[in-house]
């Protein structure tokens, strides 16, 4: 999708191609079960993320996907990746390691490495793309700021931390909890 909400052209040729086509073909890229999988803002790009430490990377043409790279950089499970909100050669993964890490897809590297207090499960980008939110397996939010590779806030909650999401706008940041709500919060205070 572009910045103003509208589905490329390019990805919308695509979409006619694969639907006039209808065919199926499995891509194996992992050696365990597969975590996480996203397009990049441009749908040109594909990255999975698996329990086996591997990150793979695949190009979409108009016939089918390439395969880019398999790479093992983190020492424990890749538990979920996401890609920059504008920069399309942009990723970060979140793992088990306590790391979260940022890529360059063109290279297949990572360009900054920051360390977390705990098992990465959970990980989003601002709307801006100057912030990313981790969460990890006992309820720590942490808050990085992507331009420094520093930490910018902590948030412990009581209660057990789903899925966490910025608003569009940036402004509100919405957790899904185990008590069957959604939470909002004001960003950056962190305020209800």
């Amino acid at each position: 999708m572009s910045s103003s909400g509208k589905i490329s052209p390019y990805v919308e040729n695509v979409r006619a191609h694969f639907e006039n086509n209808k065919r199926k073909k499995d891509y194996v890229s992992h050696q365990a079960k597969v975590h996480s999988v996203a397009w990049n803002c441009d749908g040109t790009r594909l990255a999975s993320g698996s329990y086996d430490k591997t990150v793979t990377l695949w190009a979409l043409d108009a016939e089918k996907l390439n395969h880019e790279g398999n790479y093992k950089v983190h020492s424990g499970s890749v538990d979920q990746l996401c890609w920059h909100p504008s920069k399309k050669d942009v990723f970060s993964t979140a793992s088990a390691d306590k790391t979260v890490r940022l890529w360059d897809a063109r290279s297949g590297k990572v360009t900054s490495t920051i360390h977390t207090k705990g098992e990465n499960i959970n990980i989003c980008w601002s709307p801006d793309g100057n912030n990313i939110a981790v969460g990890n397996k006992v309820d720590l939010l942490t808050f990085l700021d992507v331009r420094t590779s520093k930490v910018k806030a902590e948030e412990q909650f009581k209660y057990e931390v789903n899925e966490i999401s910025w608003c569009h706008d940036g402004d509100q940041f919405f957790i899904t909890n185990g008590n069957g709500c959604v939470v909002i919060l004001r960003w950056p205070d962190l305020k209800p």
